[in-house]
């Protein structure tokens, strides 16, 4: 019997494009043309027809496929198609195949972003920047949020966790205090003059209240907030122009949800926040993946969102 240790996806729903992940090893994205002779979970079952079909140019390793085809974009395919897919391998010489993976298959929410045209320039960089910067738990997230969220509250925390997941990657957590050092060390000796006064301490627990203010006040007057870090990271390291007041609704609502377990989508106010929200999200991985490239949103098609203007068109 042949052996044959390729890795198949099939693409449902798929526009029919060929393209390629210039990676090691490569996956080459085809046009559906009977690759294989059958497409079916089991021997036996209908067969569904798709409309495309990725192949890696390599042997691998079976038992790691699905990790390995992950780690070389698989979470960056929506960008590109409507649809989540199985993951399968070949079984036999006759083309029956079997699942690999879970079931991928769901629809998701949004639109695709990537225009055909640019298709394969987007792919050659952003899978060098997934690698370069790591981005797969904010892919993941975007994954999740688009495909697996079974509310509009669970996307909502999963978008922020990705703002929250890129700013602490891309923008330090620190800043320069407000508060001179001269003036935190007249604290400090106002602070050690009340905790000597006080009789309920013994030198235990004055020492161990001192060092808890020295801390605070040496290190969480120079933390950046998380609003903060987002604020820098959109306007600073992706260049868009985001006000700090849709930041702060942002980190607001978020706490809110998280806290009271529901999004009031009656209040249209919330449903705005909420959209930037899933905007934002988008387009910052789209920027780092096109290694923020200040023509990034040449790579995208025209699209209308209905909110601020977050970048300026190119």
């Amino acid at each position: 019997m042949k052996t044959n240790n390729q890795i198949i996806i099939p693409l449902y729903n798929a526009e029919e494009i060929d393209f390629r992940f210039n990676t090691k090893p490569a996956i080459r994205f085809e046009k559906w043309n009977r690759q294989i002779e059958r497409v079916a979970m089991i021997e036996g079952e209908s067969e569904e027809i798709p409309e495309a079909v990725a192949i890696f140019e390599e042997e691998i390793d079976i038992n790691h496929s699905l990790n390995t085809l992950e780690k070389l974009g698989l979470n960056i395919l929506p960008l590109i198609f409507e649809k989540a897919y199985f993951v399968y391998q070949v079984a036999n010489e006759k083309g029956v195949i079997q699942r690999l993976a879970t079931d991928f298959s769901r629809y998701k929410n949004g639109s695709t972003w990537i225009n055909k045209k640019y298709l394969q320039d987007f792919l050659d960089i952003a899978t060098t920047s997934l690698t370069k910067y790591d981005l797969h738990i904010a892919l993941s997230l975007r994954y999740e949020s688009e495909f697996r969220a079974s509310s509009m509250e669970v996307q909502f925390f999963l978008n922020s966790l990705i703002l929250e997941t890129l700013s602490k990657k891309f923008i330090t957590s620190r800043r320069d205090s407000m508060i001179s050092k001269e003036t935190i060390d007249q604290m400090l000796v106002i602070a050690k003059r009340a905790l000597d006064n006080d009789e309920r301490l013994d030198d235990t627990k004055r020492s161990r209240w001192y060092n808890l203010i020295n801390g605070n006040l040496h290190n969480k007057l120079a933390m950046k907030s998380n609003s903060d870090m987002i604020y820098d990271f959109l306007n600073d390291k992706c260049k868009f122009i985001v006000e700090e007041m849709i930041v702060k609704e942002i980190v607001g609502l978020r706490g809110k949800i998280v806290h009271n377990g529901m999004l009031n989508i009656d209040n249209q106010v919330n449903i705005q926040i909420y959209r930037n929200l899933d905007y934002l999200a988008q387009i910052c991985i789209i920027a780092c993946l096109t290694d923020f490239d200040k023509n990034f949103p040449n790579y995208l098609k025209p699209h209308h969102f209905r909110g601020p203007k977050f970048f300026e068109w190119r």
